[in-house]
């Protein structure tokens, strides 16, 4: 009677349980699948017999691992449990099995582990298999008093060649920019009166081209003016000495101009100038498809003064008036360049200025801008890009830019972005490991993402575990 209502009891525990645990005191732990370069499977875990597990003196249970899947099994070494009376009468009659994996004495009330490993040669069907625990329970004589198995979990798919791994990365946070110097820079063509100086606001082109300047200067994205740069350039005809002066003095009244109309102190300039501005008159006729370009190119590169060049010009009558009169007033300018400090900006405000004015924004700005938009986002992406391409020789934004491309599948983009990247860091490491094994190149990737996870990278260990599913050899933990 007693027997049947052990049988019972053994029955019912066993209709709930999956996972980990089967009848009450018997665990699975630490479970790990890896297939080796040998072709086998190699199969850890750890048995664990809890104080519950209620096993008599004179029973035994049979623990046996099983590969079940497609209509196919492949049974596992056995691990034998004793209670003390059928260990000892079964060693008397030698009726202990010899091709156990371990056989053990129960301890009862006590825990106890069984490290299990096993092999077995990896087939096909076994990709989509499950692996179980049989449990076969015995007393006197033998008899089996229950039968029943357990789901430990589901068998990896280690060889699949159309597998692509999925990769995962870390953005690098850029450090702030804790004082933005900028600079905007053009050219003023203002219109003087023939061989003066003076400045005329009203004259001819001058009030757009004031504007202009002024507009450059009242931009609400500076928080500061600190120092302006004037360049004024004459073209080569008339004598040298009075283009110097020309050149020198109109930029100065530029210059005098913008004192006037902000008040800023003299120290914020310097003024030089180009008496005649042969390099641009130069490169107007290697871009001209003029008769004479190769006659006239000739007579500007030489060594002669700039006086005796004017007059060997004049040598082509009609084609030099032409010059004078269509090309040389683009060479009468004056090149300013603004140096200033930019405003700060919020993410929200900087997700607006980096569709017309990025180079405002600052490293910083642009990722605290991108993690507001959402990761994987187009916009997200927007202004990844336009990072790098504002600040293009910074690490921390080709780092990103790569992991970006990573995401977006273009593996040859994100190795041509790490090439500007120290390759010590630790997300660098786990980049170049991700890059690695979408490339197939899987020992070069694990000794990467194992310095990347060594390193602190947490997903380092998810690429780990993808590179090891992809090349089908490795640990992979199910539990």
């Amino acid at each position: 009677m007693k027997k049947n209502l052990l049988f019972v009891f053994v029955c019912l525990c066993a209709l709930g349980m999956y996972g980990q645990t089967a009848s009450e005191g018997i665990r699975a732990t630490n479970l790990t699948f890896q297939k080796g370069a040998d072709g086998l499977l190699h199969i850890n875990m750890n048995l664990q017999l809890t104080r519950e597990l209620d096993l008599r003196s004179n029973q035994y249970v049979t623990l046996t691992p099983v590969i079940r899947g497609g209509g196919q099994e492949r049974m596992l070494p056995d691990v034998y449990v004793y209670g003390r009376k059928r260990e000892i009468v079964s060693e008397r009659n030698d009726l202990l099995p010899l091709d156990a994996y371990r056989i053990m004495r129960r301890s009862r009330h006590s825990e106890q582990h069984i490290p299990y490993q096993a092999s077995a040669a990896y087939e096909p069907w076994m990709r989509d298999a499950q692996l179980y625990l049989e449990e076969d329970w015995c007393g006197c004589d033998n008899r089996q008093e229950a039968n029943h198995e357990w789901l430990l979990a589901g068998i990896p798919g280690f060889i699949d060649e159309s597998y692509v791994p999925r990769t995962q990365g870390v953005y690098q946070v850029p450090d702030q920019e804790m004082v933005k110097n900028r600079f905007k820079e053009s050219s003023a063509y203002i219109d003087f009166p023939v061989n003066r100086t003076e400045l005329h606001p009203d004259f001819r082109n001058n009030p757009a081209e004031l504007a202009r300047i002024r507009a450059s200067i009242e931009d609400s994205d500076m928080q500061e003016v600190s120092r302006i740069t004037i360049h004024g350039y004459a073209s080569p005809e008339g004598g040298y000495a009075n283009n110097a002066r020309l050149a020198q003095g109109r930029a100065e009244t530029l210059r005098t101009y913008i004192v006037d109309k902000y008040n800023y102190p003299m120290s914020h300039f310097e003024v030089t100038s180009t008496p005649e501005d042969w390099a641009g008159f130069r490169k107007q006729l290697v871009d001209s498809d003029l008769a004479e370009k190769d006659r006239i190119l000739a007579i500007v590169d030489n060594q002669s003064e700039p006086d005796a060049k004017e007059q060997q010009l004049k040598q082509f009558g009609a084609t030099y008036t032409t010059i004078i009169r269509d090309w040389f007033p683009a060479l009468r300018r004056s090149d300013y360049r603004i140096h200033y400090i930019a405003a700060p900006f919020t993410a929200e405000e900087a997700r607006r200025v980096a569709v017309d004015r990025p180079q405002n924004l600052s490293l910083h700005e642009f990722y605290e801008a991108s993690q507001l938009a959402g990761r994987g986002t187009d916009e997200h992406y927007y202004l990844t890009e336009t990072a790098v391409r504002m600040f293009p020789d910074d690490p921390v934004a080709n780092l990103n830019a790569a992991l970006m491309e990573l995401e977006r599948g273009n593996v040859a983009a994100a190795k041509r972005y790490m090439q500007k990247v120290p390759s010590d860091t630790p997300q660098a490491l786990n980049n170049l490991g991700s890059i690695a094994l979408l490339e197939g190149n899987y020992d070069q990737a694990e000794e990467y993402l194992q310095r990347a996870r060594a390193a602190g990278v947490t997903e380092a260990e998810h690429n780990i575990n993808e590179l090891n599913r992809k090349r089908g050899t490795g640990v992979v933990t199910v539990y």
